[in-house]
């Protein structure tokens, strides 16, 4: 038979669970699935202590600028700096190949690409990325995944199930301390 932390932990599990699978739907209906890499990262984690459960949904540390986006200030090139490598042309040279330029053609559509973001002022993402978004949006699946989860509602029946144990827990302390 299942004790009521499990059942809880169980429950409170399913729950991230589903909200996750709501990300992913927004994520790739946002156009951000050419590796699946964001999508795979998503994680759950449950903690349990004296106070309660603690969950967690974990994702690449990517993901936040994929959700808000990256202002126009903050996009890390600077044309014309004459800087031999740069992690972040490296990146976009990748992400074009991924789309299936080669190395030459991928390279110029970096520095395109980057300078469109920093320098047309668009940042990430640019207006010419919402090709690859079937609903209109690139930005906030963070936001859509909780407004769509109505998640409010599956937090109270959790807290009163965890109120439920908890005073079942303190009457058997009671009842306990009073038989002696």
């Amino acid at each position: 038979m299942l004790d009521l932390t499990q059942f809880i932990k169980k429950n409170f599990n399913d729950m991230l669970l589903f909200l996750i699978g709501i990300a992913k739907d927004e994520i790739k209906a946002q156009g951000h699935t050419l590796t699946g890499k964001l999508e795979k990262s998503l994680r759950t984690d449950i903690s349990i202590s004296l106070s309660g459960f603690t969950g967690r949904v974990m994702v690449e540390d990517y993901g936040i600028a994929v959700d808000t986006g990256v202002k126009y200030r903050k996009i890390p090139y600077k044309k014309g700096s004459g800087a031999t490598t740069s992690k972040y042309i490296d990146a976009l040279v990748k992400f074009f190949q991924l789309r299936g330029l080669d190395p030459k053609r991928a390279r110029g559509a970096a520095f395109a690409t980057a300078h469109v973001q920093k320098y047309r002022r668009e940042g990430m993402p640019t207006r010419a990325s919402y090709r690859f978004s079937t609903n209109g949006r690139r930005t906030n699946w963070l936001r859509r995944t909780i407004m769509k989860s109505n998640i409010n509602q599956s937090l109270k029946i959790l807290k009163l199930a965890l109120f439920v144990q908890n005073s079942v827990q303190a009457a058997v302390t009671r009842g306990l301390q009073s038989a002696r």
